[in-house]
């Protein structure tokens, strides 16, 4: 729209613009001509109401010179009563008449300067159409192009501004679409009753899982961890499936051990506690069939180096005199 009213600027004088211009300055010297007439025709009806009032007067003067006659004939007998009063009526009549043309002789005088300021306003607009016509043949005023030309780069600016919000708000309504980072299951119930409630910055949505592989924990004891490394075969039965063995691999090993209560409940129902140390290893289990679910628990081997079996069975009783025996000596 800015661009528009420049190029206006830019291209004025137009020839339509000019046209309309010396229409309208013909179509106002017509209107005055028409007021010119129009003052001749009261002029002229003002000169025939002036007749119309000397007339009258005339009239009048004579009929009320006849009536004062007969009033003295009357008093005097030479005419009857009747007589003396008709041309009193008519005398009356008469001067109803003068004051009727006088009436219409002021009328036809306001007429006349009522035309007359209609004249005057008529060249009035005479004079402002020819300076409207000069103002469109001189063109735009260079200020009005400056300004103009101001306003265009202000909406450009604007328009930038605006296209710039846009991108902003579309990419913040391309966040707001939620989207899992991996192939699998939300596990968060109830997501129903989040429709409309809003989210701070670090709140959590949903839990996704990748159902095609199960990451599970298992707690080793801390003297079985230098038995296996990363990449062992792992064996899991799960309380849910006691029949079937799982199969998967060590995917890592915490490298922190942490405590571990244990509880232990003897013939006499006496309960005692005790706190061992274990090491956290993650395993990690194929899920084809999408049998294994989160959450589930059970018993899980971890293939470690070959022994002999003497070693094996005696690796207690060895372990014991390496740490607690060496601990005695001095």
């Amino acid at each position: 729209k800015e661009q528009a009213n420049l190029n206006k600027l830019l291209n004025t004088p137009r020839k339509e613009e000019v046209e309309l211009a010396e229409k309208e300055i013909d179509v106002a010297k017509q209107q005055v001509e028409v007021s010119k007439q129009e003052i001749e025709v009261a002029r002229q009806e003002v000169e025939v109401a002036k007749k119309q009032l000397d007339s009258a007067k005339s009239r009048f003067e004579f009929s009320s010179r006849e009536a004062d006659r007969y009033k003295f004939l009357a008093k005097q007998g030479a005419v009857s009563t009747q007589a003396f009063e008709d041309k009193q009526k008519l005398a009356d009549a008469d001067s109803v008449k003068v004051e009727e043309s006088l009436k219409n002789l002021l009328v036809k005088e306001n007429e006349v300067q009522s035309k007359r300021s209609t004249l005057t306003t008529r060249e009035t607009s005479v004079q402002e159409k020819e300076t409207n016509l000069k103002l469109v043949l001189s063109g735009a005023h260079p200020d009005d192009i400056a300004a103009a030309r101001k306003q265009v780069e202000a909406a450009r600016a604007e328009l930038k501004r605006l296209e710039q919000q846009l991108k902003y708000n579309k990419d913040q309504l391309q966040r707001t679409q939620l989207l899992m980072p991996i192939d699998g299951y939300l596990v968060t119930p109830y997501l129903d009753q989040k429709v409309g409630s809003y989210l701070d910055r670090g709140d959590t949505f949903a839990v996704s899982e990748d159902d095609r592989h199960i990451r599970g924990e298992v707690k080793v004891p801390e003297y079985n961890a230098g038995e296996f490394v990363v990449g062992a075969e792992v064996e899991v039965k799960l309380a849910a499936y006691p029949d079937v063995s799982f199969m998967g691999k060590v995917v890592s090993i915490e490298p922190t051990a942490a405590s571990e209560s244990s509880s232990a409940t003897t013939t006499g129902e006496h309960t005692s506690s005790s706190t061992e140390r274990i090491i956290r290893v993650i395993v990690d289990l194929p899920n084809v069939d999408k049998t294994l679910k989160a959450g589930l628990t059970g018993y899980a081997k971890i293939q470690g180096s070959d022994k002999p079996v003497i070693v094996a069975f005696t690796r207690p009783i060895v372990r014991y005199i390496q740490l607690e025996v060496w601990s005695w000596l001095p």
